[in-house]
């Protein structure tokens, strides 16, 4: 099969070369800007393959940004960075209205300061006190409706034990009412006096729990509430699960399926092998090209469970670290015999996001190209840096989206839609090699014939 894949890409290749110079493919960058900006477009993967030359793992061929002259525009190559919204809960102190004692409780009233735009909920009361070594309960409401009740305490004379924070997961209030009911002791000091001892942690005389809970009156210096709150930020774009052909064979002496695929030096986080609905559990290991041998990059268990009740699937091996490579190399254990059933299309790789940026011109219309054998021009670093480095872009998108599947070269070079277009083109090549291996295979038996 591997054998077929390159004779695929050599005809690819010689059909393109025959019919279109260069053997280029090009897409149009959709939309323009309206002043001098860092323009971000998708690197897919047909694209990102195209645009890290001069290592080992890359493609022969060259990606270029252009403008409407044909103008080459220098470009970098950088991770994808996405706009996220992520939770960032606060703290409001109140302000104390009161405070009074009845009956050994003691009474708060608080009232949330005014502000141009209160928030809508709040999610947990925090009490601040200098007192130690104490267990208080406390009840807080609003307007005689009871929305939250907890326990306060701290245990410092025996261990670092201190709470001061009761969830409070209610709509706003402008003001609460705290009651700290008056502690009893014996239940309390006993419990703490038992946990303590399970714990380890040394063994308080309950007299003196008792003493310190109750015969000290409770005081507060502050009430805050824990209010909602959002931070934005840039966070790297999640990996893109890209769908690779690959060949499967079975080495039945060392009980093994493998599985080859190309990855045309795609930055892989993780493999994902397409396993049909089944029970099985085998050892899976990735292995990459390197010195002439292959070498893990990563293991893990991958396994599927469909019983009566229970439902589990892991079909993902975890690389150690991200992996560029031309191709890699799944081999799943096969201890009972039993291959482990797959798709059609049996793995898929989790690369990560790339965008291709560059400062664009107010109006300019820009085109993106691959090109088989070019060499990258010398851009001025200057722009490359300033573009690299500016975090606020402009997202534009390509006319055609570039294939994501990686089944060969011809595709991952952008060729697929030139393919279809040049169908004759592609049959006389095919003809021509149907002939020569008819030639050649008539050649073979008149040698034998004349041998006899």
């Amino acid at each position: 099969m591997k054998g077929n894949k390159s004779i695929l890409a050599a005809v690819a290749f010689a059909a393109a070369a025959a019919t279109s110079p260069g053997g280029q493919s090009s897409w149009g960058v959709r939309g323009t800007v309206d002043e001098e900006s860092v323009v971000a477009v998708d690197a897919a993967p047909a694209l990102y393959a195209a645009a890290t030359p001069g290592r080992a793992d890359a493609l022969a061929c060259e990606l270029r940004v252009r403008d409407s002259s044909g103008k080459d525009v220098p470009y970098t190559i950088r991770r994808r960075m996405v706009r996220t919204h992520r939770p960032n809960p606060t703290w409001r102190q109140m302000r104390i209205v009161s405070a009074r004692d009845e009956d050994g409780r003691l009474i708060v009233e608080a009232e949330f300061p005014s502000v141009p735009q209160r928030p809508e909920r709040f999610l947990a009361l925090k009490v601040s006190t200098p007192l130690r070594d104490f267990v208080q309960n406390v009840e807080v409401s609003a307007y005689g409706e009871v929305l939250a009740t907890g326990t306060l305490s701290d245990y410092s004379r025996f261990a670092n034990v201190r709470e001061s924070v009761i969830t409070l997961d209610t709509a706003f209030r402008q003001r609460l009412c705290l009651t700290f009911s008056k502690p009893t002791s014996a239940a309390q000091s006993a419990a703490f006096q038992r946990t303590v001892r399970e714990s380890g942690d040394g063994s308080p005389v309950e007299t003196t729990v008792r003493r310190t809970v109750v015969e000290r009156p409770f005081h507060i210096d502050s009430v805050s509430v824990q209010v909602p709150g959002y931070i934005e930020q840039n966070d790297p774009a999640p990996p893109l699960s890209v769908p690779v052909a690959c060949s499967v064979e079975t080495n039945s002496a060392k009980k093994i399926m493998c599985m080859e695929f190309p990855t045309m030096g795609l930055p892989v986080a993780m493999v994902h092998v397409n396993g049909l609905p089944g029970n099985y559990s085998r050892k899976a290991t990735v292995l990459k090209r390197v010195d002439g041998r292959w070498k893990p990059v990563g293991s893990g268990q991958i396994k599927m469970i469909r019983l009566d009740g229970y439902r589990h699937s892991n079909l993902d091996v975890q690389l150690n670290e991200t992996v560029w490579a031309t191709a890699l190399r799944v081999e799943i254990e096969n201890v009972d015999g039993q291959e482990v059933p797959l798709e059609r299309n049996p793995v898929s790789i989790a690369t990560l996001p790339h965008d291709i940026v560059f400062l664009a011109k107010p109006g300019e219309r820009y085109s993106v190209s691959v090109e088989r054998g070019a060499e990258r021009p010398q851009y001025d670093l200057t722009v490359i840096n300033y573009a690299r480095g500016t975090v606020e872009t402009k997202r534009l998108e390509l006319d055609i989206e570039p294939l994501k599947e990686i089944s060969g070269s011809a595709e991952v070079l952008g060729l697929s839609e030139w393919l279809k277009a040049n169908v004759v083109a592609i049959a006389s090549v095919f003809t021509f090699i149907a002939l020569a291996a008819v030639c050649l295979f008539l050649f073979r038996a008149n040698g034998d014939g004349s041998r006899a």
